[in-house]
């Protein structure tokens, strides 16, 4: 009979069965908004690198851009989601079908459209830096800081599926502070240190213009955190 079924129960206990399904639903909740994560937060990546290329404009983003923000995404990936809570009403949900997809298009869906947003906004704050006739190294720097807080917002905006400003500090979240202290604390290092900033083509910008593009930044996400609701009831 063990070789024959699908699954074995050890423990026939309901109670470990009820926290078995749990436990279970939480997993592929937390796969599943990685995967949408993932699935935005490299779109703009991918755009800012190519983009201004394509239309014979000079490069934005080098690769050396590329491998820091690689280096704050991997972490985010592995631990920010992995140490997520599970939903409120994860147990009150109808089971899902087998065939259904880690990944879906509507996950996916939902992943690009908050992924272009973010690079319509990095593009924007790009073009709008050259404007206003600031150097081609401020500009770079601007949208990296557009970028870098974009992709912390879409962590949080992906991690629930309730609305996630209201439950920024909520219980869980300590893993998220913790990596977005780093980043903050890598992005601020080589933008203030000259060395540092020589090497990534960075030049300090002024205040101002600073808390512009991390309000660009965090924007666009926050954009598709009010849309939930909506989501919600279209579906219902």
């Amino acid at each position: 009979a063990k070789e024959a079924a699908d699954i074995v129960l050890l423990d026939e206990d309901f109670g470990s069965i009820v926290a078995g399904v749990r436990l279970g639903r939480r997993i592929f909740d937390n796969l599943r908004k990685v995967m949408t994560y993932i699935a935005a937060i490299h779109i703009p990546i991918a755009g800012i690198a190519l983009i201004p290329p394509m239309l014979g404009a000079s490069l934005i983003f080098l690769p050396l851009h590329v491998v820091v923000i690689q280096m704050v995404i991997d972490p985010i990936c592995s631990l920010a989601f992995e140490h997520e809570r599970e939903e409120p009403n994860i147990m009150d949900r109808p089971p899902r079908l087998l065939a259904e997809p880690l990944i879906g298009l509507p996950q996916i869906t939902w992943g690009i459209a908050q992924g272009a947003a973010l690079l319509a906004v990095c593009l924007l704050v790009h073009m709008v830096a050259l404007g206003q006739g600031l150097a081609e190294d401020r500009a770079r720097t601007l949208v990296f800081v557009c970028l870098t807080a974009g992709n912390l917002a879409l962590v949080q905006v992906n991690a629930t599926r309730r609305i996630a400003l209201p439950l920024i500090f909520r219980a869980g979240s300590g893993t998220f502070w913790a990596i977005a202290v780093f980043a903050v604390t890598v992005l601020a290092l080589i933008i203030s240190i000259p060395v540092l900033a020589g090497v990534f083509r960075f030049d300090l910008p002024d205040a101002p213009s600073m808390a512009i593009a991390v309000a660009a930044g965090l924007t666009a996400p926050l954009a598709f955190d009010f849309l939930k609701p909506l989501l919600r009831r279209r579906a219902a």
